[in-house]
């Protein structure tokens, strides 16, 4: 995730048959995207391999690739830097940043489906008791109150929140939005992880790429490779959002 430190290890090897390498430092060429704090390496023994761990941050989402990195040494008597860049094949793609839970408003959704709405639904609690129609259930008749009053009634339950929620991500900007846009991109991913982290069934919606709902850690990367590189555009139109059968829909943009 941008601007979250992650491991990262370079392994090297000395293919001198006789010889071993002394004291040089490893560290990303200057037109490489993919920065990465130097490593020194004191020795390397001819025909064996090193391995050197460490840690790197991305400050943007998006895929960097990493073709060579430099060695650079001043053995054996640090007067002059001698250089060489090696060719390297690495990728790697960086999430959006996740935003804290404490800092998302979650006050609009009962994303728990906890809360009651007063109308009817299918939730467990009970709303109303009714006259009974041909078209209900017998299994809602409530029949202590049909003896009392000597005619069938029905019971009808309160609505529950539903936890199927469907985001739908607005692509359209301009130029000069390209930082509320990344603004969008963060809050749309921290959605959809804490959402599918707390069970709930998410769907992601654009005008170009779309997901059914579910709530597993696979379905979760889809959407957050993604947001990872997904472009603004003027050109966007509206997310295709079909019908989302019965869910809550948050329009993102």
């Amino acid at each position: 995730f941008a601007g979250e430190p992650f491991p990262i290890s370079l392994q090297i090897r000395n293919e001198k048959r006789v010889f071993p390498s002394f004291s040089f430092n490893i560290e990303p060429s200057q037109d490489n995207p993919f920065r990465f704090p130097a490593f020194y390496v004191a020795v390397v023994r001819a025909q064996r391999p090193v391995v050197q761990s460490g840690q790197a941050m991305l400050a943007r989402r998006g895929r960097y690739f990493m073709k060579d990195t430099m060695a650079l040494s001043r053995y054996p008597f640090g007067f002059f830097a001698k250089q060489q860049n090696f060719p390297v094949d690495a990728e790697c793609t960086c999430f959006p940043e996740i935003i804290p839970l404490e800092r998302m408003n979650f006050s609009v959704l009962d994303i728990q489906g906890s809360t009651q709405r007063f109308e009817r639904g299918l939730g467990n609690d009970l709303y109303t008791i009714r006259d009974y129609m041909p078209s209900d259930s017998a299994r809602h008749v409530d029949w202590k109150a049909s003896a009392k009053t000597a005619a069938l009634k029905t019971r009808e339950y309160a609505a529950e929140e539903s936890r199927r929620i469907a985001l739908a991500f607005d692509r359209f900007g301009h130029p000069g939005d390209t930082e509320k846009f990344e603004q969008l991109v963060s809050y749309s991913a921290s959605l959809a992880y804490h959402l599918i982290n707390d069970d709930i069934e998410v769907s992601l919606v654009s005008d170009d790429w779309h997901t059914g709902f579910g709530s597993s850690q696979t379905l979760l990367e889809s959407i957050l490779k993604y947001l990872a590189v997904v472009n603004m555009t003027a050109a966007a139109g509206r997310p295709a959002l079909t019908a989302a059968d019965g869910a809550v829909v948050l329009s993102l943009r």
